[in-house]
């Protein structure tokens, strides 16, 4: 919240599902004892992406303590930490994912460990309007998801340039246009202009950062099905599925299609 109110066009976070880097081949300096200030450079490549805020825009000034990424039921948290020399490595671009092997997410990679989000409003998380098949082929055949998220996940997956993922989008199968998280933005989500109070949404029920809804169990962090929210006016609410929004069936069969 503090970020957007001093951003420019009082955006939030942009998701770091762009070009950005050179990569850090962490998987060397993890093991190598050295600050990770000195970890190799892999000269002409890129951090890996991940669904969460970019983290240079908020670390440190508006994050200051890594461990808020990670959630307390989390069986498989990301390492944010130089094991070598105990110095915060969350601002690490590494290239790689994770560690390999069966090993933990390291860096900025590992910020959506426990929780993700999009940076963009998906209010129709919930209207499953498409078959999940068209996405995810024949063994998600009887399941429906969202085009709103089918979309803002497919340009999102398939860019590289900041100016996309910075900027409202268009979705082809939609037709709608998926906006940024901004301060003020529930006012854009009135679509009677002779009834708004019937048809606004509050910032209380716009959802904007969340743990895994999925189709995979191991997905979870809280065991049977539940998901803590974080939205617009700040306040978390913890909701069990399936729900509405982001807790719902469609939600969790597209992340399910994901992986």
């Amino acid at each position: 919240m503090m970020y957007a109110n001093e951003s420019p066009g009082k955006k939030y976070p942009t998701v770091a599902q762009f070009s950005f880097g050179p990569g850090i081949d962490c998987r060397t300096g993890w093991t190598s004892g050295l600050h990770s200030s000195e970890w190799p450079v892999l000269v002409g490549s890129r951090g890996a992406t991940y669904y969460f805020a970019y983290i240079p825009q908020i670390y440190p000034e508006y994050l200051t303590d890594h461990n808020v990424l990670i959630c307390p039921s989390e069986s498989d948290p990301g390492e944010f930490v130089n094991p070598a020399t105990g110095e915060s490595i969350l601002a690490v671009p590494c290239r790689h994912y994770s560690l390999g092997g069966g090993g933990p997410a390291v860096g900025q990679p590992a910020a959506d460990e426990s929780y993700y989000c999009i940076g963009y409003v998906l209010d129709k998380a919930d209207v499953g309007d498409i078959p999940a098949e068209w996405v995810g082929g024949p063994e998600f055949t009887g399941e429906f998801v969202s085009s709103q998220v089918v979309d803002c996940l497919s340009v999102l997956g398939g860019s590289t340039d900041f100016s996309v993922t910075d900027n409202d989008l268009k979705g082809d199968l939609s037709g709608l246009t998926i906006y940024r998280l901004r301060e003020g933005i529930e006012r854009f989500l009135i679509t009677d202009i002779n009834n708004p109070a019937a048809t606004a949404k509050a910032q209380s029920e716009i959802e904007i950062s969340a743990d895994l809804v999925s189709t995979s169990v191991e997905q979870y962090n809280h065991v049977p099905g539940g998901v803590n929210t974080l939205y617009l006016d700040g306040h978390v609410d913890f909701r069990r599925y399936p729900g509405n929004g982001w807790v719902s069936r469609p939600m969790a069969v597209t992340i399910g299609i994901a992986g």
